[in-house]
């Protein structure tokens, strides 16, 4: 619990927020959450109660908007490993980035 406290404080670089942004609708028809989760979760970047919330969520756009919602809040990193993630599992959509 104090984890997530903590990650609040450090957000994400304003360039890194502007890239996800400025994405956010190409990201939405094409992303896979669900694909992406063990990655940021193994990274420490979402926790289980996350993964369950994306999970859950009626759609794939719906996972897609949730997770590009968290991942601003989660500290400093979470761009960086949300790249990696697409590089493993959707690679042409890296190139949106």
């Amino acid at each position: 619990m104090q984890e997530s406290l903590v990650s609040n404080y450090y957000e994400m670089e304003d360039e890194h927020r502007a890239m996800l942004n400025a994405c956010r609708s190409s990201l939405r028809k094409d992303l896979e959450p669900k694909k992406l989760l063990p990655h940021l979760v193994s990274k420490r970047i979402l926790d289980e109660s996350d993964e369950q919330v994306i999970k859950g969520e009626g759609t794939r756009g719906d996972s897609s908007d949730a997770l590009l919602e968290m991942l601003p809040r989660r500290g400093p990193n979470p761009f960086h490993e949300f790249v990696e993630a697409l590089r493993n599992v959707q690679p042409h959509l890296v190139k949106l980035l």
